[in-house]
C-alpha cells in the first residue's frame, strides 16, 4: 500500500506541476514527500528535511512577478487502499513572498469540525461585518476569519478555478494556450470527482442509469 500511495502521489505532483507551468508559472517544481506510512504531502520546496511548502512566483518569463502562490495537498489512499484521496488542500494567493500580504486562500479539509470542509477566506475590510451583532455577544470578526462555503467535498473549486480567476481578473499573465490546458485539466478533475461520488453512492448511480435507460427506450 505505501508504495502505491507514493506512486500515485508522485503522479499527482507531476500533474500539478505541468498545469502550473502551462498556465501562469515558469519552471516551478512540485514534489511529493512522505509524511508517514499512510500519508504524502505535495507542494513546492519540499524535501526530506522539511515538510513545509514554500511559495512560488506567479509569472511567465523573466519579468517581475505578479504575485505568489502557496499550495499544498495532504494525500492518502481511500478506505479500500486503492484510490488517491485528498485529505486537505490549500491554495493561497499573496502579493509578496513573505506571505504577509494575502489576497485570499482556498482551503479544503476532510471532516473539518464546525466550519465547511471546503471554504474560501478573503483579506479585506467590510463595514457590514464590523457592525454585525454576533450571536452570544461575540466580538466582531475580521473578514479574513470568515469561512465562505464553496461546494463541499465533491463539488469544491479546483486549482484550475483559482488559476482561471487569476487570469480573468488580470492578476497574472498566462501562457499562450492556457485555456485548453486548463479546460482539459479541470474536466479530468471533475471526472475523478464524479467517479468518486458514484463509488460512494452506488444506489443513486444505479437508479440514474435505469432512468437514462427508460428515457432512451
Amino acid at each position: 500500500m505505501p508504495d502505491d500511495l507514493g506512486r500515485q502521489a508522485s503522479g499527482f505532483a507531476r500533474l500539478i506541476q505541468d498545469l502550473l507551468n502551462a498556465t501562469v508559472c515558469d519552471g516551478v517544481t512540485i514534489q511529493a514527500q512522505v509524511i508517514d506510512a499512510n500519508r504524502q504531502l505535495v507542494g513546492h520546496g519540499l524535501s526530506r528535511q522539511t515538510l513545509e511548502s514554500k511559495p512560488f512566483r506567479l509569472g511567465v518569463g523573466r519579468g517581475r512577478e505578479h504575485g505568489w502562490l502557496d499550495i499544498s495537498y495532504r494525500l492518502a489512499l481511500d478506505d479500500e487502499g486503492r484510490y488517491l484521496t485528498v485529505i486537505s488542500s490549500y491554495v493561497g494567493i499573496y502579493l509578496e513572498q513573505d506571505l504577509q500580504t494575502m489576497l485570499c486562500h482556498l482551503d479544503y479539509e476532510r471532516n473539518k469540525p464546525i466550519y465547511p470542509e471546503a471554504h474560501l477566506q478573503v483579506e479585506g475590510a467590510c463595514e457590514a461585518l464590523d457592525k454585525w451583532r454576533l450571536v452570544g455577544g461575540s466580538k466582531p470578526k475580521p473578514l479574513r476569519d470568515l469561512h465562505f462555503p464553496v461546494g463541499g467535498r465533491r463539488y469544491r473549486p479546483a486549482l484550475e478555478d483559482m488559476i482561471e480567476f487569476l487570469i480573468a481578473e488580470k492578476l497574472a499573465s498566462p501562457r499562450r494556450g492556457w485555456q485548453r490546458v486548463l479546460d482539459e485539466s479541470r474536466d479530468d478533475f471533475r471526472r475523478r470527482q464524479l467517479r468518486a461520488a458514484i463509488r460512494r453512492d452506488m444506489e443513486t448511480a444505479t437508479l440514474a442509469v435505469r432512468d437514462f435507460g427508460r428515457a432512451g427506450a
